[in-house]
Order: structure tokens, then sequence, then C-alpha cells
């Protein structure tokens, strides 16, 4: 058995993926893109904190992307039964509900470094910080947690899938990617860093042609919603490939 990970295997395991399931896949993610809309709507109308002291424009930053956070798990969840346990959709959705806790904490893991760099950021800005310091400050710490998130996925990405198809504790199934990822981090890195350049691109893109018309980057807020949740599902279905490459090359115990 060739026990190599393959980047050309990953991309024709999640080409057999949509092939297979493209229906069901369609229809969550028209679901997560209707949901993710209302959601943003939702917290876009609560109180601008702006004049609000630091640590209650903090917290509910923090919440926000919490909220957001445990909407993709739900989501992703569905999307993990669907395409790898072999579920229907109706039951994909029952099933996400019951792994929730389990994919919510694996996704909060690697979501972690964004999520507290936003609330570093503006607790270390000067008083009289400019808004270009201010800007600066807030790429360079929005980089590094980048990187960092990405160095937790090649060690620990696979663990939602694990939790999904193997039925593990949240301990178990992380102690399990930590063994399918062994010795193979890297290509999971760059496979990893592919994929947010490629959904930067495709923001940059919306922004661009926003621009073209003239109208302000935050116009019709669904677009913008509509672009995230997209780009959740692709997230969700390149881990559900990786993870069906690596089990390829390190099988391990059999699924339960």
């Amino acid at each position: 058995m060739d026990d190599r990970f393959s980047i050309a295997g990953m991309f024709g395991a999640l080409g057999r993926m949509l092939k297979a399931h493209g229906v069901g896949i369609l229809a969550i993610a028209v679901v997560y893109v209707l949901a993710r809309a209302v959601l943003d709507l939702a917290l876009g109308r609560l109180p601008n904190l702006d004049d609000a002291p630091v640590a209650h424009a903090i917290a509910a930053d923090t919440a926000g992307s919490l909220i957001r956070l445990a909407l993709g798990s739900l989501v992703g969840g569905a999307l993990l039964h669907l395409v790898l346990a072999q579920r229907s959709v109706s039951s994909a959705a029952s099933a996400a509900l019951s792994s929730f806790p389990a994919i919510y904490l694996m996704a909060a893991l690697i979501s972690l470094p964004a999520i507290a760099s936003t609330g570093l950021a503006a607790m270390i800005q000067a008083p009289d910080a400019t808004l270009k310091d201010m800007a600066m400050t807030s790429l360079l710490l929005g980089l590094a947690a980048e990187v960092v998130g990405l160095a937790i996925y090649a060690f620990i990405g696979p663990a939602a899938a694990v939790a999904v198809t193997e039925t593990r504790s949240p301990r178990q199934a992380l102690g399990r990617a930590l063994q399918l990822t062994k010795g193979r981090r890297w290509p999971l890195f760059w496979i990893q860093l592919g994929l947010v350049v490629f959904i930067i691109v495709l923001h940059a893109i919306r922004a661009a042609l926003l621009a073209l018309m003239m109208k302000p980057i935050g116009f019709h807020p669904t677009i913008t919603s509509t672009m995230h949740a997209l780009t959740g599902v692709l997230s969700w279905l390149v881990l559900a490939a990786i993870y069906r490459e690596l089990r390829r090359t390190r099988p391990g115990e059999a699924a339960a």
C-alpha cells in the first residue's frame, strides 16, 4: 500500500465527494447562506459599541465571532456526516446536533488565534494611534494569528472528521488526529495556506467589484454573508477530503 500523503489524492477525494453528494452539499450550502445572512443582519443591528469601553467592544466582537463559529460548526458537522458517514441530508443535519460539542471545540481551537488577535490589537493600541498605525498593528497581529492557526490545523485539523466518523470523545479525536497527521503536517499546512490565499483573493475580487460599482465595501451585507458561507462550505469539504486521504495512507483502527 502506498502510504504517502498525496495532494492530488486529496483533490481526487474532494472531486468524488462533490460528484456523489453534490445535491446534498448544495442544499446544505443554501441553508448556510440564508442562516449566515440572517445571523449577520441580527448581529449588525446590535447597539454600536464604538464609543464603549475597549473591554466591552472586545467582548462583543468575541461573542459575535463565537456565535458565527457555532453556526459554521453545525453546518460543518452536517457536511462531514453527509460526505464521510454517507448519511442523507436530513440524517446528517440531525447527527450534526449530537456531534456539535466536539466539532465546535475543534473549530474553536483552530480559530482561537484569529479571534484573540482582534481583541489583542484593540488592547495594545495607543490612545493617540493614527488610523495607519492601527491598521498596521491589526495586519501584523492578524498575519501572526493566521500562521499560528495554520500550524494548529496541521496538527489537529482532521479531529472534527475523526469525531464524526470514528465516534470518539474530543480527547480521543485529538489524539487520533495527531496520529494521522504525524509526518504529514507540512502538506496540510500548505494545503490550508493555499485555501486561505484563495479565500482572500475571492474577497479582494468582491471588494474590487463593489469599488467599481462605486459602492462601499459593506454594501449589501448579504453579499459578504454569502461569500463567508460558501467559503466555509469549501473549507469543510477540503477538511473531509484531507481526512479521506489521511485514512487511506494511515488507516489505523477501523471507523466505528
